[in-house]
């Protein structure tokens, strides 16, 4: 039987199999003249297809076939039109741009029976080019000439989009508010993390940042990324440059630096044997030099200036406590993770933050 991944979002949210006919036929009548199939690979919230210009072509190279991405997803799991646009602005070709096509109303399966609305919405993306960092993830501690140099392209690839992000000196902006998710609940989420993590160290970590929380004021806002993980990352396979990333539903204003988490996944893999855990490569401080190098040059501040060092290096930890200190629950981020349901998130924090203060021994 060929493989159906987008079935577990159907069945997540509620939906039948012919509500996926319901969803291709209003597509198709959308697109009449493209070639559309779904996407390989699913996420959690939204069916994805892709579609290219020409209805006859069978091209569907990850690189080269696909012009555009469709997503359908429900109301709970809608994307704000403004900050998709605000991240176009911010990192121009990293960022897709995104457009609202339409609002489906799917049929009531029963209809003698009353049943609520079920609306999908379905949006328009450019198709980030490249693969999913997390099928090219190179699963050995240390890494060939050939490898290690293209992992280097990436490391500094991604050092220049996160620099994107700080505002030019030359064009000084106000200082926008961390209303978001995260933001808004920094200092409560840091508690609730140094009273629960599952490890005394884990917990020391969480109950040494908020006093230094102060920090964050001297760095900018800046529209982040919500989830820079390896499934998000694409990259060219052939070599190592980033192509940009995808899934922005759960960008928000953050202090520059709190997606630095991302750049550990660059830096290792997840070794599942002899035993499961992350393993840095025996080359990631030198990729770690180069990011810093490529970002001391985009952001020449951050070179003069100790304080802003010590402030991104905080924002960076705190980044690390609170993408892998919680949860992800079907869209809730309240609970603290835990060793018996959580073994992953735990191994990304202690190998993200390490047996010392980041700050001190890494920036």
């Amino acid at each position: 039987m060929a493989s159906q991944p987008h079935l577990p979002f159907f069945a997540r949210n509620g939906l039948v199999e012919s509500d996926k006919d319901v969803c291709d036929e209003a597509v198709r009548k959308l697109y009449p003249t493209c070639h559309i199939v779904p996407a390989p690979f699913q996420g959690y919230c939204s069916y994805t297809l892709f579609l290219s210009p020409n209805s006859s072509s069978n091209d569907l190279n990850p690189d080269t076939g696909s012009s555009k991405a469709l997503q359908f997803r429900p109301t709970v799991y809608s994307l704000n039109i403004s900050t998709a646009a605000a991240a176009k602005t911010v990192y121009g070709d990293y960022a897709p741009t995104t457009v609202l096509k339409a609002s489906l109303a799917l049929p009531n399966p029963s209809p003698s029976q009353q049943a609520d609305p079920r609306t999908l919405l379905l949006y328009e993306t450019e198709r980030i080019p490249g693969v999913p960092y997390i099928s090219y993830v190179t699963r050995r501690p240390t890494l060939s000439p050939t490898a290690q140099e293209w992992q280097e392209r990436l490391v500094t690839d991604f050092a220049r989009f996160v620099a994107r992000a700080w505002p030019p000196a030359s064009h000084p902006t106000t200082r926008p508010e961390c209303t978001g998710k995260i933001g808004s609940t920094i200092p409560a989420r840091l508690l609730k993390l140094a009273q629960d993590l599952p490890t005394s160290s884990l917990r020391l970590h969480a109950q040494s940042t908020p006093k230094e929380l102060h920090r964050l004021d001297d760095l900018p806002v800046v529209l982040t990324h919500g989830d820079v993980v390896a499934s998000n990352i694409m990259v060219d396979a052939a070599s190592g440059r980033l192509c940009g990333l995808v899934d922005w539903a759960e960008a928000e204003y953050l202090p520059f630096g709190m997606c630095l988490y991302g750049l550990e996944y660059l830096l290792g893999y997840l070794a599942r044997a002899p035993e499961k855990r992350f393993r840095h490569y025996t080359c990631a401080e030198k990729l770690r030099e180069t990011f810093w190098e490529e970002m001391y040059e985009c952001v020449p501040e951050l070179r003069s200036r100790s304080e802003l060092r010590l402030a991104v290096g905080l924002s960076r930890e705190v980044g690390v406590l609170l993408w892998h200190g919680f949860a992800w629950d079907d869209g809730a981020v309240d609970r603290v993770v835990n060793a018996e349901v959580d073994d992953e998130e735990l191994m990304f924090l202690q190998a993200f933050l390490g047996p010392t203060n980041f700050i001190d021994s890494k920036l």
